[in-house]
This record gives C-alpha cells, sequence and structure tokens, in this order.
C-alpha cells in the first residue's frame, strides 16, 4: 500500500478589506472562429495555467482560427489557450450529420473529457452509431486532444448530455435528458411512455467510458438536467428543471410553470432525496455547485414574482434567482436580481472570498440591480455578492452585437474570465473583428477590489494523497491576525480555530474545499480553496497466475515486480519471466500514483515442461533425463545458489549421478528458447 505524506502551508494577507465599489478591469480579450457560426458552450483553466474552449463549429472549411474542416453539419471544436489567452492549437471532431458539444473537463491524466449531442452514424471521428434521434456522445483525449476513445450513449429517441464530470473513482458521471424508453444503450424507462417529454438520464461510466449503472428520474410532465456535482460522502447532486407535480421520483408539488428541481443520490445512484424551488411563474435552474459550509449554491432564471419559494419580486419579466440550501436541501435564502426586461443566468460559481458571481445574458437598461446600459439589445451581464446574496457589484460585458451563452470561471491569480458567443464586431470590450456570422469570444478581468490581488499565496508539496489519513495545516498570514476559523467539509474535524490544525482526517474519497477565515483588529481576510484536497482510493489488489516460465499480473496503470524485497530492475510489464528460484510479488500503481501489492508467490523453483521428465525423485543421486533438447546446458543448484554440477546435454535422454550429500536441489535445462526448472531431493 502506498502512503504519500502531505504537508502544505497557506499564506494569506490579511489586510484591512474595503467595500468600495469598483468595476472589473479588463486584461485581454480573444475572439475564435471560422468563417460560419461558431458557438463556444464550455471553459476550464487547465493545469498548465492555460485555457480549454469548447463548443460546436458550422464553419465547415479550414478558415479564420480553425484549422480543420469540418466532418458533417456541425462538429465540435475546441481550441487551447495558453495562461495570455493566445491559441496554441484547435482540433475538430464530429460525424457525418449534427455533432454538439456542451460540456467539457480536463481529466486526472492531464487529458479531456468532452461531451454533448450526436446524430451522426459511424464516420469522422465517430467510430459508433446513433440509436436513435440525437444520442450522447463522448469523447477521452490525451493531453494534445488526440482521440483516445469515444463512446456514444442512446435509446430510440432524442438523448442529450448538458454536464459530464470525473469521479472520485477516475471514471465520469454524465448529466442529461432523455425522451427514450427502454431500448439501444438505455435499460431503464422513461416515465412518459409516449416519448413526448425528457426525463433526467444520468449514467456512470468508468475510465475508459464502460457503462457501469444508469438512472433515470421523471415525474408526469418534463425534466431537463443541467447541472450535478459529486458530493462529499461519494454520492451525487444534480440539478434542472421539472414541470411534473408529485408523481414518479418527483415528491414535492409543482408551485408554478417550471420549478428548480434538485435530486441527492447515493454513489450507485441510488435517490436519497429530492426537492423542489420555486415562485408562481416560470423558473429555470442552470447551475448547482458546492459552498464553502458544505450545503450547495443553485442559480438560474425566474419570472416568478413573490410566491411559493420566491420572497423576492422580479424587477421585469425574467430575473437571475440565486437559492442556498443546506446539506440536506433545506432552504436557507433566496436571491433576485435584475432590470426591467430580461434577464435570464446561465451560470454560477463560488469565488474566492466565499462569495457568488452569477453570469448570464441580459436585454435590461440601467434599472434594478443593473448598474450599466447595453450596446446591444441583448449583453452579458455578471454579478457579485457575498456570501449571504448580498450584491456587491455587477458588470455589463459591452459587444455591439448580440451574446449569449456566458459561462464564467475563476482563475488561479482571482481574476475571472468570461466566454460566450457573439455576433459582435470591435467595439465595447471587444477588441478585435468578427471571423463569420458568431465567434467564440474570451473575456479576462481582475476585480480591483479583491483582496486577493497580488496578496495572497498559496504552497504546497501536495495536495493528493492515496487512502485515508490525517492531513496538517498550517496558517501562514500576515499582518498579525489574532484569530482563525478553519473549514473542512468532508475532513474530521469540519472545522477548527487553531492556528495550525493537525489531524485532519479524510474518511472517504473525493475532493474537498479548504476555507481559512483569518482576523487582526482591523478586518478578516477569507481564502476558499475549492478542490484543494483530494483523496484517491487504493487500487485493487493485483493478483498473479503463473504459465511455464511466466508470471502474470492482472491489468493495471503500471507495475514493478519484486525479488524477495528487492524491486527486479527493467521488470515493468504485466508479466515477468522467472530467472531464479525464490518468492516474487508485483505492486501496481494507477493513474493517481496509488499503488497495492500482491500477495507473496513463495518458493517460487520449478517452471515445468510437458515434453521433459526427471526420475526417480526423490532419489539416491542416480537420475534419470528423458526429452532434453540436444546442445542445451544442464546446471543444478544448491539451496544457496552455488552451482554444484554442469554439463552439455549431447543426447535426448541421458544418465546423471549426482555425487552429493541429502538434500533439496534445483535441475536447470537452459538453451536459447528453453528455460526448465525442477526441484530434486537427495535421499541415500
Amino acid at each position: 500500500m502506498k502512503k504519500i505524506v502531505i504537508a502544505f502551508f497557506i499564506f494569506v494577507l490579511v489586510a484591512g478589506l474595503s467595500l468600495a465599489q469598483s468595476p472589473l478591469v479588463k486584461q485581454w480579450d480573444y475572439r475564435f472562429g471560422g468563417n460560419m457560426d461558431d458557438m463556444v458552450r464550455a471553459i476550464q483553466q487547465t493545469f498548465d495555467g492555460g485555457y480549454l474552449l469548447g463548443g460546436n463549429s458550422r464553419s465547415i472549411s479550414v478558415s479564420g482560427d480553425k484549422t480543420q474542416a469540418s466532418w458533417g453539419s456541425d462538429d465540435f471544436w475546441i481550441v487551447k489557450l495558453d495562461s495570455a489567452g493566445i491559441k496554441q492549437w484547435d482540433l475538430d471532431f464530429g460525424g457525418n450529420l449534427f455533432d454538439y458539444l456542451t460540456c467539457l473537463q480536463q481529466t486526472k491524466d492531464n487529458g479531456y473529457i468532452l461531451g454533448g449531442r450526436s446524430n451522426s452514424n459511424i464516420s469522422g471521428n465517430k467510430s459508433q452509431t446513433s440509436w436513435g434521434g440525437f444520442d450522447c456522445w463522448v469523447i477521452k483525449t490525451d493531453s494534445s486532444g488526440n482521440i483516445e476513445w469515444d463512446k456514444d450513449f442512446g435509446g430510440t429517441e432524442g438523448d442529450e448530455i448538458n454536464i459530464i464530470q470525473q469521479t472520485a473513482d477516475g471514471g465520469f458521471v454524465i448529466g442529461g435528458d432523455s425522451y427514450s424508453g427502454i431500448g439501444g444503450d438505455k435499460t431503464v424507462p422513461n416515465w412518459d411512455t409516449t416519448g413526448n417529454t425528457p426525463d433526467f438520464w444520468i449514467i456512470k461510466i468508468d475510465s475508459v467510458g464502460n457503462k457501469q449503472w444508469e438512472k433515470d428520474f421523471g415525474g408526469d410532465g418534463s425534466e431537463g438536467c443541467s447541472s450535478l456535482v459529486q458530493t462529499f460522502d461519494g454520492g451525487y447532486i444534480f440539478s434542472g428543471t421539472t414541470n411534473s407535480g408529485i408523481s414518479g421520483d418527483k415528491t414535492s408539488a409543482l408551485q408554478g410553470d417550471r420549478d428548480y428541481w434538485i435530486i441527492k443520490t447515493d454513489s450507485l445512484g441510488n435517490k436519497q432525496w429530492d426537492k423542489s424551488f420555486g415562485g408562481t411563474g416560470l423558473d429555470r435552474s442552470s447551475a448547482i455547485r458546492h459552498s464553502s459550509d458544505g450545503g450547495y449554491i443553485i442559480g438560474g432564471d425566474s419570472h416568478s414574482g413573490i410566491g411559493g419559494d420566491k420572497s423576492m419580486d422580479t424587477w421585469g419579466s425574467s430575473d437571475f434567482w440565486l437559492v442556498k440550501i443546506d446539506s440536506l436541501g433545506n432552504k436557507l435564502w433566496d436571491k433576485d436580481y435584475g432590470g426591467t426586461s430580461y434577464d435570464n443566468a446561465e451560470d454560477l460559481i463560488q469565488t474566492s472570498d466565499g462569495g457568488f458571481l452569477m453570469s448570464g445574458r441580459s436585454h435590461s437598461p440601467i434599472s434594478g440591480d443593473k448598474t450599466q446600459n447595453n450596446l446591444s439589445s441583448q449583453q452579458i451581464w455578471i454579478i457579485k455578492t457575498d456570501s449571504l446574496g448580498v450584491k456587491e457589484w455587477d458588470r455589463t460585458i459591452l459587444a455591439n452585437g448580440n451574446c449569449q451563452d456566458s459561462r464564467v470561471i475563476q482563475t488561479k491569480d482571482h481574476a475571472f474570465v468570461l466566454v460566450n458567443w457573439t455576433n459582435a464586431g470591435s467595439g465595447g470590450d471587444k477588441t478585435q473583428p468578427s471571423r463569420g456570422i458568431n465567434d467564440y469570444w474570451i473575456v479576462k478581468f481582475y476585480d480591483t477590489t479583491s483582496v486577493y490581488n497580488n496578496s495572497a499565496s498559496l504552497l504546497s508539496s501536495d495536495t493528493s494523497f492515496c487512502d485515508k489519513q490525517s492531513i496538517d495545516f498550517f496558517d501562514q498570514s500576515t499582518n498579525n491576525p489574532t484569530s482563525w476559523q478553519w473549514f473542512f467539509p468532508g475532513g474530521n474535524p469540519s472545522s477548527s480555530t487553531l492556528q495550525n490544525p493537525t489531524g485532519i482526517f479524510y474518511n472517504t474519497y473525493g475532493s474537498f474545499d479548504v476555507t481559512l477565515i483569518a482576523c487582526n483588529a482591523t478586518d478578516c481576510d477569507t481564502l476558499y480553496l475549492p478542490g484543494f484536497i483530494n483523496e484517491f482510493p487504493n487500487p485493487t489488489v493485483p493478483m498473479i497466475t503463473m504459465s511455464n516460465d511466466t508470471l502474470f499480473s492482472t491489468p493495471a496503470y503500471s507495475y514493478q515486480w519484486y525479488f524477495y524485497n528487492s524491486p527486479i530492475n527493467g521488470a515493468t510489464s504485466q508479466y515477468y519471466v522467472i530467472t531464479l528460484p525464490g518468492d516474487y510479488y508485483v505492486v501496481v500503481t494507477d493513474s493517481n500514483g496509488c499503488a497495492a501489492a500482491s500477495q507473496v508467490i513463495t518458493d517460487v523453483d520449478e517452471i515445468t515442461h510437458n515434453r521433459i521428465f526427471v526420475y526417480p525423485n526423490p532419489s539416491n543421486g542416480d537420475l534419470i533425463l528423458k526429452g532434453i533438447p540436444t546442445n542445451s546446458e544442464i546446471n543444478i543448484y544448491d539451496v544457496a545458489g552455488r552451482v554444484i554440477y554442469k554439463d552439455q546435454v549431447k543426447a535426448p535422454d541421458m544418465h546423471l549421478q549426482l555425487n552429493a550429500a541429502d538434500g533439496i536441489y534445483f535441475l536447470e535445462v537452459v538453451s536459447d528458447n528453453l528455460l526448465f526448472r525442477k526441484k530434486i531431493i537427495v535421499n541415500k
């Protein structure tokens, strides 16, 4: 069993926090596109500090920033950027029809997982045909975007992926919508047997795309899953929208036209509880995220006034709506943000200071919570709140064309990066002209009021470890803090007021946040580190089998064979050809660096061959050997490994007189293509 000792330090600059309002300051922006429609749907900051953008492209030919022609009408298109927003490479994936990327994530092995919907047959990059209508299509690539495998999942009707995430076991969980009943890859029925309305469809796959289980959640109406997270207990929480009453998997009544719907499951997808939240009108959930207090934050938009679960009226036709719940789904508070027209939320994150940031599209002028006018009818609008949902600032991302499908992340340097697709030329915050009809557009901003601007520092020797163990934390705050509050969701204890808490035990596998609030006589600063601790299970203990002179391990990521307790130089394959009698075992390692050792195969001293015979055994030293290849060499060793007899074989049958004391010996026959070893006993 491999154990990795973790030690790391968190540096926080404690200074007086100014609450003065200040707009974001743009650092850079870039557009990427071909000569037609290119629509971005997803972004992630990569381990190297750069970014991966993903969406779909209708730019069929090589043009603009697109270096590969499309396979069909719409293809997946991913664009890799460096930390300054400069394109490094782009890749196109598709079949002969329509393929739309909706989600992506960088994987633990530095590759990428891409998800979307496809109705293409086997063609282009697609190795499996669709079952019916649109199917879920998943592509796994290496760090350079080369395809490692792809999988199609679908039933006989329309099915699609909206979110995919890597799980603690190295596999993936997929959340989406399905109109299909049982058929194709779908083994669970839809609650609407007519196929007219979709349900949540959840699929769990292993690290190479093999389906492990699936679940369908729905009621008597329409449900769509938009977001998910793996929970600290190894289960999952899914969010989306429903118009079902109490029916099927839904246990609460519909409040209005559509409600937010949240489902919590265990690690195998079995439902533990569900909750719905809504007002008297139409309310749609777009995202759910962990919050630093162990609960969840849900974002979306609302057409409802006060009523049902909604405590605030809308400013206009629709507003952003933020709902905070605890770990059991009980509502703690809700907040409404908007102007006097349509404002529709599309993404949500918790920020490093413990607050929240929502992004979406807005048609509103200066009004309500909105402090800037649009340059065009539809612009991207972001709003920043504190940990209780109180608005701190807002910003309209200005362009002289329409913008939509915004996604937002907070970067490692505590800036904000947004992507959306737009038909705008240069103007406002956009500095480059359009390539085609619509382009990807990425913008990076700094918040000039952030206490983390060039002031927070973090140093760690490692934050990922194998199996369950305790972690020590060390505060490195400056400006003489006098009190500390730590939060370790998933750890035991889950909080501490010590300056340097030790022995925080993580008893379950997964990714865990760490929050430090350091206070002095003037003020407090908060450092929130999402997914900072990563605990992985050790791999399955390998099994060894033996065939003739070769030992074989069960499959694993990597191998190291041992003779007695010493590693064998160069023995890093799934098999090992035995050269000496003795004890052998293998240590296997998975892609996370976690290891497990096999049982020891003891006294490996005989390597048989079905045409070679040695008798009698035991004997008084007189031995008959039959079936020995000519030009072979015979060696006999004592138990200390010393050669006591050596001869060349001149005929296939021979008589051998061993003048040796009573005991155990090893007879070995060696040729260019044969190794035979037999334990013999001399008993005079």
